[in-house]
């Protein structure tokens, strides 16, 4: 939850009862927290990335863009395609499979940041936004 927030808009548990550290029943929580470390992972290789577009086959989410101010950048599965192999995009994919199993459903997924996009593929295709990085002073 952010700071001025004080009860879940999906599960509706406030942040009172949250000083046990347990995560939201809904799983935004772990969604939230799977976003993050997606970021930090695919920041280094694209520095500037702010979003990432994914689709979830079978619980399994597979990075297929990683967007910046500027462009969006493909993540080719083609191993060897630069920045984006198997490797080194597998610990992002690893970070949102992990959120995936506190999900109990598209609210959770809709209050942990995860837009969904419609497409023609039937696929379950969303957005995700990375949190902003800390000013440097």
């Amino acid at each position: 939850m952010d700071w001025h927030e004080y009860d879940c808009t999906n599960c509706h548990l406030n942040r009172d009862s949250k000083k046990d550290g347990k995560p939201c029943a809904c799983g935004c929580d772990a969604l939230r927290e799977g976003v993050r470390k997606a970021g930090d992972i695919l920041r280094e290789l694209v520095p500037n990335a702010t979003a990432a577009g994914l689709i979830v086959e079978d619980g399994h989410p597979r990075l297929i863009s990683v967007a910046t101010a500027d462009a969006i950048v493909w993540t080719n599965d083609e191993q060897d395609y630069g920045a984006f192999d198997y490797e080194r995009i597998g610990g992002a994919d690893e970070a949102l499979r992990q959120a995936l199993l506190f999900s109990t459903g598209p609210e959770a997924l809709r209050s942990g940041g995860w837009k969904a996009i419609k497409n023609d593929q039937g696929t379950k295709a969303y957005a995700i936004k990375f949190p902003a990085l800390p000013r440097e002073w």
